[in-house]
């Protein structure tokens, strides 16, 4: 009896030291929908239960979004005058408004009529530019402008009602992502190697550069969330930037990502990268920017660009469009 006893306690102890598998945690985000596209896509702007996507040389793509899991493209235009060597690349739309305006390079800066979003339609354009890389809009003295980017040229505001080019801001570097403190009339422009710059439009006609802060690699893409600025940065990862204080803006955390950071966006609570190749990557900034912790990657097609909104992320890629939420 007592040999029975010593053998099934080497037994247990013997069971208790073998590996145990270890459980996985949930991946807190899932995609819930997908649906084709066809282009590029390389920026999303959501209105209501519609998002709108500059799909490169397929023009704009209007995605009914009314139910994530079932996303539905029910409009297309990339017809006259598009040639060629038109790349739409920005996107932009008032609330309320019955038109998109689309930053659409060498095509210069469109208007598209969405009043029947199954079918938009060329309404006509603003005096031409060349390489226009994204576009923003803010509304000033009760007169809407928008803002495009040249890539080599600075950016420029124009006004939407006489077209006419009203401010111009040259800067070094070269002109990507922008994005605009509607509040205070500040352009937050991704610029290239020049790293972030910060352009007041409070004089419409005469903008001044208030602020550049450097980083790492090259600023592609730029959000804006209250005070900080979200930048994308390429292999500079993200770089969080304090424009609280627009002359004296200054970083306040960077942290790396897999691949290159090609679009970012911030809800409040989560930071969303469209990371390329590498797909989307989820971060929690909880323990502060700096310490920025990758919670979820999700596969995808090349990753182009991100919005946000509530706690669901809105993806463009190289041919498809993604819907992000958190796992139920």
């Amino acid at each position: 009896m007592r040999k029975l006893t010593i053998f099934a306690l080497i037994s247990l102890l013997t069971a208790c030291m073998e590996p145990q598998p270890i459980e996985e945690e949930p991946n807190p985000f899932s995609i819930v929908g997908t649906v084709e596209l066809p282009g590029y896509g390389e920026d999303i702007w959501l209105d209501g239960n519609l998002a709108y996507v500059a799909t490169g040389e397929a023009g704009l793509t209007v995605i009914d979004i009314s139910d994530p899991t079932n996303p539905v493209v029910i409009g297309r235009w990339d017809g006259v005058p598009r040639l060629s060597q038109y790349y739409s690349r920005g996107i932009f739309k008032f609330q309320g408004d019955s038109v998109v305006y689309v930053a659409d390079d060498d095509g210069g800066t469109l208007i598209i009529d969405v009043r029947d979003p199954s079918n938009p339609t060329y309404f006509g354009s603003l005096p031409w530019l060349h390489n226009v890389r994204d576009i923003e809009g803010f509304v000033l003295a009760d007169t809407p402008f928008v803002v495009v980017s040249r890539y080599d040229e600075g950016v420029v505001a124009i006004n939407c009602i006489t077209s006419a080019q009203r401010g111009w801001a040259n800067l070094l570097g070269y002109s990507n992502g922008i994005a605009i403190d509607t509040q205070r009339h500040l352009v937050l422009v991704a610029n290239g190697q020049c790293g972030l710059m910060v352009v007041d439009y409070n004089n419409i006609t005469n903008p001044t550069v208030r602020a550049q802060v450097d980083t790492r690699d090259r600023a592609v893409k730029v959000q804006i969330y209250d005070t900080l600025a979200f930048v994308a940065d390429w292999s500079g990862g993200v770089v969080v930037v304090s424009v609280a204080n627009p002359d004296s803006a200054y970083t306040i955390a960077q942290f790396d990502v897999p691949g290159v950071a090609k679009d970012v966006a911030f809800d409040g609570v989560h930071i969303f990268v469209a990371a390329g190749s590498h797909g989307l990557c989820i971060f929690d900034p909880s323990y502060g920017f700096e310490n920025s912790e990758l919670i979820a990657q999700l596969e995808t097609e090349n990753a182009l660009s991100v919005k946000v909104r509530n706690d669901t992320a809105f993806v463009g890629t190289r041919g498809m469009f993604y819907i992000v939420a958190p796992t139920q």
